[in-house]
């Protein structure tokens, strides 16, 4: 072959290979991934498809439970509340007997289950409505979508929570209010008018150990807890020794129990140059543990038969609890 030929074949066998059409002229980078094939993406989308749809079942789920946990703690909490109006004292306040929500009180990534599972949109509504409660009074169903309160309409895009708070601000017990709502899309119009109630705020936690307490303007209750009475009675137990605590004011005592031994602390170091760490402002915060959990007990049942609950179910709900 002459030289000129030889020249002329190797610029064809590169420009092969720029225009990609031989197999053969490099070998693969190291590490190089093969090309995915359709069949593949597919299985693979399929499979994103259907853990996809699982988690949305499984907020479903778990959205369901959590309102069945909601009901039965408004429930109790609204009778005991209700029947031990008196023993509150100053904590005292209009009560509704309904629980307003919107998707906005819920986080971001469980809205569109709760879209699809308590029908929830950005227009308040009700969620719950207490048994013998002015809200089931005034013919307040759960789903009916608030719009306007005392002739003021209700924005869109309003918090459950902030409404509530505010309701709470401004409503009198035994004023009458009225409320316009819809239902299934027909316009309605009903008086509300609240009672007086103990003040004190109910709220789920989620959780998996059972547990319960109380810090002087709220009761939490977890929601192992929650499941782990199985009967109404057992649940009174548990809000009503939480009640107690708060009308004792058992909280407020020990932060003071405490800040006095917090200056024992102080003083220790100061005067004799040992640092107790501590050891002072817990010991006198957790001096009288024990009688306040006796005061509990035996106030929570008092309140517990006042709003028509077994008080016998606590002694033996505590010893369940405790083996």
């Amino acid at each position: 072959m002459s030289r000129p030929a030889i020249y002329t074949f190797a610029h064809l066998a590169l420009a092969l290979c720029l225009a990609g059409l031989s197999g053969g002229c490099a070998a693969p980078e190291p590490g190089a991934r093969t090309p995915i094939g359709q069949a593949e993406l597919d299985r693979l989308e399929t499979e994103q498809r259907r853990a996809a749809a699982e988690r949305f079942m499984e907020q479903r789920r778990n959205l369901r439970l959590q309102l069945e946990d909601q009901t039965r703690l408004v429930q109790t909490h609204y009778r005991l509340s209700m029947a031990n109006a008196d023993l509150c004292e100053a904590d005292i306040g209009p009560r509704t007997g309904a629980f307003i929500r919107s998707e906005l009180d819920i986080s971001t990534q469980l809205r569109p289950a709760a879209r699809a599972e308590l029908d929830l949109g950005p227009q308040l509504q009700g969620l719950l409505v207490a048994e013998e409660s002015p809200a089931q009074a005034a013919g307040l169903l759960p789903g009916d979508r608030l719009t306007a309160f005392n002739g003021q309409p209700i924005k869109i895009g309003t918090l459950g929570r902030d409404f509530e708070r505010q309701l709470q601000k401004t409503l009198l017990a035994d004023a009458p209010y009225e409320i316009q709502y819809t239902r299934d899309g027909v316009a309605h119009t009903t008086l509300l008018i609240p009672r007086t109630g103990c003040n004190y705020r109910i709220v789920v936690v989620e959780g998996r150990v059972p547990d319960a307490y109380a810090d002087g303007r709220a009761i939490f209750v977890t929601t192992a807890m929650t499941r782990l009475t199985v009967s109404d009675d057992q649940l009174a137990t548990v809000v009503a020794h939480q009640m107690a605590h708060n009308v004792e004011s058992h909280s407020t005592r020990r932060k003071g129990y405490a800040i006095g031994g917090m200056v024992l602390d102080m003083a220790a170091i100061m005067l004799l140059g040992i640092n107790t760490g501590g050891s002072l402002s817990e010991a006198t915060a957790n001096a009288l543990a024990d009688d306040f959990e006796s005061e509990a007990d035996y106030l929570g049942s008092y309140m517990m038969a006042r709003a028509g609950y077994d008080p016998e179910t606590a002694l033996k709900f505590w010893q369940i609890l405790a083996m």
